[in-house]
């Protein structure tokens, strides 16, 4: 039997000989102590396995070990997180996430592509019963291709006193933020988020936000010059959620770039709600815990699973329509570079074109600095004193008067 395990720090790859006593029984088939492996998966006959590998900083790819050649390391087929054996065992069917979107493709044993990419969503478990290894059936093509009809409905308010017929902000109802408005295009995604969110976790988890529209004329932090907070389009939940234990985050590494992804817990813990977790979240906390090594690398990996229902909020989020944002380069020093709860609805806009629904041309245009002309100061003729003789006094004695005697 195969299975996940921590019990060596870290999740792991093991196997349980059953045929054999306690001692001996379990071994660690991954021995990769500098990642976290999950979901193994036997092949048809019995002979190899197969798991998902995540390293910081390296995208989740698939390994596979041969019971045959016990000794041997497992080796890398390609990348993705989920694996998945056809029922001849010479492919593998998995997922490639991308930030805001997945791919189900497929692989043969020597790591070529054997399934062009197929856009999915909230994969939650794979399997492959096919008898043959020729890719999936069509119709699984056939409904990727379909558009999933809208969960909202835009509503554009029309505003005569906007000049140059340019989108308004529209204020959020029974809401908290420092500005609690939503650009017009996406202010009934959000609403109908907010429902939907409210529906699977039994709580309101968006009533309070730390930011949502944000005007010009207030400050962001900083690296967030060019944030989408200020076009409206884009909120941030509340991070105090995260300290309470009530949302978690998963760190996920794809390309160059570290992106996360939340998950709220449920009120109902008896599984009517959510689900359960299956990997260790990262501790973006751990990082004030006087930690060095926790420090410098922006927090850790949790000790352990939290237990309980959680509902996957940013999967929930981009049926929506609303994605999530890479972190800051600096994000393992700057928490607030991190950026793990702010998500966006671009609408198919750059943030240019997204600030310009809101406001002229003009605020693009930056004052040219022009330097005040200073003062040069000219060379000072630097002043010579002369030498000049000092007069010596000399005393001449003055002749005393001498005595002349009277005339007779």
């Amino acid at each position: 039997m195969a299975f996940v395990s921590n019990r060596s720090g870290e999740n792991e790859i093991w196997i349980a000989n059953l045929d054999k006593p306690d001692e001996g029984r379990f071994i660690n088939v991954s021995q990769s102590p500098l990642s976290t492996e999950t979901r193994p998966a036997w092949s048809p006959d019995g002979t190899r396995l197969a798991w998902a590998s995540h390293a910081p900083g390296q995208p989740d790819s698939i390994y596979i070990w041969d019971s045959n050649h016990p000794e041997q390391f497992a080796r890398p087929v390609g990348l993705g997180d989920w694996p998945a054996w056809n029922a001849l065992g010479n492919e593998i069917a998995t997922q490639l996430v991308e930030p805001n979107q997945s791919y189900l493709t497929a692989y043969s044993l020597d790591g070529n592509l054997s399934m062009p990419l197929v856009p999915v969503n909230d994969i939650r478990g794979m399997d492959w019963h096919v008898e043959r290894a020729n890719g999936l059936p069509l119709q699984f093509f056939k409904s990727a291709l379909l558009t999933p009809t809208a969960l909202w409905q835009m509503q554009i308010q029309m505003i005569a006193d906007v000049p140059g017929q340019r989108a308004s902000v529209v204020k959020l109802s029974d809401l908290e933020a420092p500005h609690p408005y939503l650009q017009d295009a996406v202010d009934e995604s959000f609403s109908a988020l907010r429902q939907r969110v409210i529906l699977e976790t039994g709580w309101d988890a968006l009533a309070s936000l730390e930011n949502a529209y944000t005007p010009l004329t207030s400050t962001l932090d900083p690296g967030k010059e060019q944030d989408w907070l200020y076009t409206g389009r884009a909120f941030a939940l509340n991070p105090h959620t995260l300290n309470a234990g009530w949302m978690i985050d998963m760190r996920e590494d794809i390309g160059t770039q570290t992106f996360w992804r939340i998950y709220l817990r449920c009120v109902a813990q008896d599984g009517s709600q959510g689900e359960p977790l299956r990997t260790l979240p990262w501790d973006l906390i751990s990082r004030y815990n006087v930690d060095p090594q926790a420090y410098d690398q922006g927090g850790t990996y949790a000790k352990s699973i939290p237990s309980g229902f959680w509902v996957d909020f940013t999967a929930l989020a981009h049926k929506f329509g609303w994605q999530r944002i890479p972190a800051l380069s600096n994000w393992r020093s700057y928490f607030k570079g991190t950026q793990f709860n702010e998500f966006i609805l671009t609408g198919g806009l750059d943030w240019h074109a997204a600030m310009l629904q809101l406001y002229p041309p003009d605020i693009f245009i930056t004052p040219t600095v022009v330097i005040p002309p200073t003062h040069t100061p000219t060379a000072t003729p630097k002043g010579y004193r002369y030498k000049t003789a000092t007069p010596t006094v000399t005393f001449t004695p003055t002749p005393r008067p001498t005595y002349t005697p009277p005339s007779p």
